[in-house]
Formats: C-alpha cells, structure tokens, sequence
C-alpha cells in the first residue's frame, strides 16, 4: 500500500520511498524530513479537492501532494 491510498487516522511505517525520476534535492529533502523505512507516519487528513495530505511524521505535521505520497509505501 502507499501513502495517498490510506485513509484519515490511519497508522503505518514506511517500508520504501519509490526515488525513480526524483530530483536529487528533493529526495534530499524527503529523507531529512524523516520519510525513511521504519518511521511511523499518520495521516491526519486530505484537503479538499485531493490536492494534499496532512501527516504526522516524527511529532511534526507535514503536507504532501497525492502524486508523492503514492511514492511512499508503507506497511
């Protein structure tokens, strides 16, 4: 499963980040922010329209777009 299919409230740890076309400093990012395997990420909720999700990552809240949240896949 990937992050932009689980649904408000739900809990899951991160088990890959797909990083394929993926700008370098993003990734750089990504990784600084926390989205590396074995975190615990919530998701909190989705703004309207789909256009981002709100997640809680290690005590911080957080927004991502759908299309990088499918890059996330979590278990």
């Amino acid at each position: 499963m990937t992050l932009s299919e689980m649904k408000n409230g739900q809990q899951a740890n991160i088990v890959a980040l797909d990083v394929s076309g993926l700008d370098t400093g993003l990734l750089i990012k990504l990784t600084a922010m926390g989205f590396v395997a074995g975190s615990a990420v919530e998701v909190i909720r989705r703004a309207p329209l789909g256009r981002g999700i709100q997640l809680k990552l290690r005590g911080s809240d957080l927004c991502l777009t759908p299309s990088l949240a499918s890059r996330v896949k979590v278990a």
